[in-house]
């Protein structure tokens, strides 16, 4: 196995938040190159899926520094390539070089590996791009397969295609992913979302997950929200286990038709141990 090409991807430090450097942070590419269309189109990687098209740490011919990556899109005709990669240390205070290696004709095999890209902890990951039947989850587990009434797939989203949902009729998806007993002590999400308009209670809800644990009963429950609270649109995140519940409001600044990276974490029992974050 020999990679006869490489090309530097440098991840700029003063887009990376925090001090320090972050360990088994996964990282997020769009790109596209000539020289990552197939041989057939011009361009110099030999497998028509891109198999030979990998991310490493480093430039060494023999692949050996490939990172754990999963590859989303690959286009033989365009040379555009898509992937989430885990650095096991992405820094602050200098830049991060990482290496796309291609162009290896003994490569027909599949060497991505989204499992252990995300293997630090994540359940699940969706990335909502999916053209029909549900949105598969990158871990490996239970897809959202479950698809109540009619939401509205392959719409433009943030990070390539998106699911819409009308507020009305269409319903939701859902899946019986065993969140585990650690989800019941603490946990995190995040999300992109974008608000058509924020009404008057009822609240719209965009994320819940539930844990029947004991006799049928929810042991725990999560609720992420969107709502017009007397005039101000905010946001709403509301944990509640075993009878204890924890409610965070954002309502600073928020607009419709604008995407929010939104990210919420609750560290367990304690009434207001939830925390909601907006792009950041």
């Amino acid at each position: 196995m020999a990679y006869s090409y490489a090309r530097k991807l440098t991840i700029d430090n003063t887009k990376v938040s925090g001090s320090g450097s972050h360990s088994d942070f996964v990282v997020y590419a769009d790109l596209t190159n000539n020289d990552f269309k197939t041989t057939g189109n011009g361009g110099l990687v030999q497998d028509g899926n891109g198999y030979d098209l990998i991310v490493s740490a480093d430039k060494l011919e023999d692949g050996s520094g490939k990172l754990d990556y999963e590859r989303v899109e690959y286009s033989a005709t365009t040379g555009q390539v898509r992937v989430w990669f885990k650095v096991s240390s992405l820094a602050t205070g200098s830049d991060t070089d990482v290496y796309m290696l291609y162009g290896d004709s003994s490569v027909s095999t599949d060497q991505s590996d989204a499992v252990n890209a995300w293997s630090d902890g994540w359940v699940g990951v969706f990335h909502m791009d999916h053209a029909s039947g549900g949105a598969i989850n990158s871990m490996g587990g239970t897809d959202l397969s479950s698809i109540h009434d009619n939401p509205t797939e392959q719409q433009t989203g943030k990070i390539d295609d998106a699911v819409d949902f009308d507020g009305s009729n269409d319903g939701y998806y859902n899946t019986t992913q065993n969140m585990s007993d650690t989800v019941k002590t603490e946990y995190s999400t995040s999300s992109w979302i974008k608000i058509d308009s924020f009404n008057a209670p009822p609240l719209g809800t965009w994320l819940q997950w539930n844990d029947r644990h004991v006799s049928g009963t929810y042991q725990a429950q999560s609720f992420y929200r969107a709502y017009n609270n007397g005039g101000t649109n905010t946001l709403r995140l509301r944990d509640i286990c075993t009878g204890t519940s924890s409610t965070h409001d954002y309502g600073t600044g928020i607009n419709t038709a604008q995407w929010y990276f939104v990210y919420g974490t609750w560290e367990g029992n304690p009434t207001n141990s939830s925390k909601l974050y907006l792009d950041g």
